[in-house]
């Protein structure tokens, strides 16, 4: 398809008795009850006499020229810049001036002083070569002709006559809009519009929102008519690069179904930058819209619990999640808790770490378990602040329930899940139920018996990412400088994640990594979406894998609930 660049010839009939006429007075340029809200108006007082035309106006849309003896284009005669200008079509004031359009127009007039009552000054012409009169609506020395809404788009006129020159000219577009949202459609109150010109329109949107684009045209009635075409998403310029693997990594934008023939299309934001789209109405005689979409920061995610915002912010654009995602990941792990702590004797302690692979013999995790009361000896480079978190665990000695305390040595499996997967209501321990069993098949007292490795088979932080992960698959060097991998350098504290620790980080990072397996389907470098929902059930999958491996389950739903309440706060408006 191809953007049409259509002509109009505007010759304008005024007899002009000296070079340097005054301004006449008039009631005004065409107003807003002859055109509608894509009306532009054009005078000429800030042109210095003399000065030719042709391109000044191309950021509108228009271009000036004329056809007179002794000179090809338009110029301004009058006075100097501060004093009224007109334009006329060369030294001898007579002959005809040509306007082109890109794209058309609907209406078109200017006010013509001097001219000859009765002449038809005004003749426009439509794609094929038909024609119309214009009309005038004063008589005498001046002239307000007006071309509106004719039976076909203008495509050229002519103003023709001796001894004229003309001032503020006044057109209004085809109806061309573009359309731009983040609310549910364009009949929500926030949806914006911008008058569709010569230069593509800038529509900014914010990191990880959902939002919609339509062209319309204006009825006349200044009603909206969507029109059907094609969204053509060009090459994408991330800002800034990301050198990790992310998801979507081609892409700021994702469109649905974008093969589709559409009168509105849905987008989702999933990373920081800029791309062109360009709108090829299924219409030929419809001209293409140009757009650029750029991504921005929002100011924040939701209007509350904004202490960590900006990193979210950040790793949404490396990782291609919508960061309000991660926000409701994090409300529904840790509800914002930096230093969150969860220890796991049945999926993860049963399963891998004290038996099935016993990776406490392996490095790193020999470096930090516990003493075993099967001959372990404790972890070489093992800290308090490893081992203290099991505090919050209660046990049950000589009968009595209570918090595990430093002092106690080789508690076992058996002795935590007894004491915390069901507490009976009403005690005085502050202990909470952990409903382990509820998720888990619940082995034997005797396969339990091992002694609990309560700093490897935990999850820690805002994203509660288990140690295990954070080791292999997503390979943590542990601290800038040091490479300690101590379990309890994975709580958020302002300490750990500067000097490289913490679970955000490698949170969104696993669930970059199990977003592939939850949705082996879906191609990163081109994803085919049919709507917003398959976009956001991909990702209720991917939070399913997070926490237990599976696609299924109520986790994911959970999340994307959270999500709802933090959609990312855009820093202005669409189109700025």
């Amino acid at each position: 398809m191809r953007t049409r660049d259509l002509t109009l010839v505007l010759a304008v009939g005024l007899v002009c008795h000296s070079p340097f006429m005054q301004k006449l007075a008039f009631a005004g340029p065409i107003g807003e009850g002859d055109f509608g809200p894509s009306k532009v108006v054009i005078n000429f007082d800030n042109f210095a006499n003399g000065t030719p035309v042709t391109n000044q106006f191309e950021s509108l849309g228009v271009i000036f020229s004329s056809t007179v003896p002794g000179g090809p284009v338009a110029r301004i005669t009058g006075g100097a810049r501060s004093q009224p200008a007109y334009l006329c079509p060369g030294d001898q004031f007579n002959g005809n001036i040509t306007l082109t359009f890109m794209p058309p127009v609907r209406a078109a007039g200017g006010d013509v002083a001097d001219g000859r009552t009765g002449q038809d000054f005004l003749q426009v012409f439509g794609p094929d070569g038909e024609s119309e009169i214009a009309f005038n609506t004063l008589g005498g020395d001046v002239h307000r002709f007006l071309a509106i809404r004719p039976a076909f788009p203008i495509v050229r006129a002519v103003f023709g006559s001796t001894f004229f020159c003309v001032d503020d000219i006044t057109f209004e577009r085809d109806g061309l809009e573009l359309q731009a949202g983040l609310g549910a459609g364009p009949q929500d109150p926030t949806t914006e519009s911008r008058t569709i010109g010569n230069q593509p329109v800038l529509a900014s949107v914010p990191l990880g929102s959902r939002f919609f684009l339509r062209v319309i045209r204006r009825d006349p009635q200044g009603g909206p008519v969507p029109i059907s075409g094609t969204f053509m998403v060009g090459t994408a310029v991330l800002d800034p690069p990301i050198t990790v693997p992310a998801l979507f990594p081609q892409g700021v934008v994702i469109q649905f179904s974008p093969q589709t023939t559409v009168d509105l299309r849905v987008f989702r934001a999933v990373h920081l930058g800029e791309v062109p789209l360009e709108f090829r109405p299924a219409d030929p005689s419809i001209p293409a819209v140009r757009v650029r979409i750029q991504v921005t920061r929002p100011i924040s995610l939701g209007t509350t619990r904004a202490d960590f915002d900006q990193t979210l912010i950040d790793l949404g654009h490396i990782r291609g999640v919508p960061p309000h995602f991660l926000k409701g990941q994090v409300r529904r792990e840790s509800n914002f808790d930096p230093q969150a702590y969860r220890y796991e004797p049945l999926s993860v302690d049963f399963a891998y770490i004290s038996r099935g692979q016993n990776l406490r013999n392996q490095d790193p995790y020999s470096l930090h378990r516990l003493a075993t009361s099967d001959g372990l000896a404790q972890g070489s480079s093992i800290r308090s602040e490893d081992i203290s978190p099991r505090s919050v665990y209660c046990i049950i000695r000589r009968g009595v329930r209570r918090r595990i305390q430093a002092t106690d040595d080789f508690v076992s499996a058996t002795d935590i899940f007894a004491a915390n997967d069901s507490v009976p209501s009403g005690g005085a321990t502050g202990c909470i139920s952990q409903n382990w069993s509820r998720f888990s098949a619940v082995p034997s007292q005797e396969e339990l018996a091992f002694t609990a490795q309560t700093p490897l088979a935990a999850s820690f932080g805002l994203l509660q990412i288990l140690y295990s992960p954070a080791i292999a698959p997503m390979q943590w060097p542990g601290l800038t400088g040091t490479g300690e991998r101590n379990p309890h350098f994975l709580f958020d504290t302002d300490t750990n994640v500067r000097m490289g620790g913490g679970s955000l980080v490698l949170g969104s990072g696993y669930l970059r990594r199990v977003f592939a397996r939850a949705n082996p389907a879906i191609t990163m470098a081109q994803p085919n979406f049919t709507d917003d929902v398959a976009f956001q059930n991909a990702y209720m999958r991917a939070f399913n894998f997070y926490n237990h491996g599976s696609g299924a389950g109520s986790y994911g739903t959970d999340v994307l609930g959270f999500a709802a309440g933090f959609l990312p706060v855009p820093p202005g408006r669409i189109f700025p």
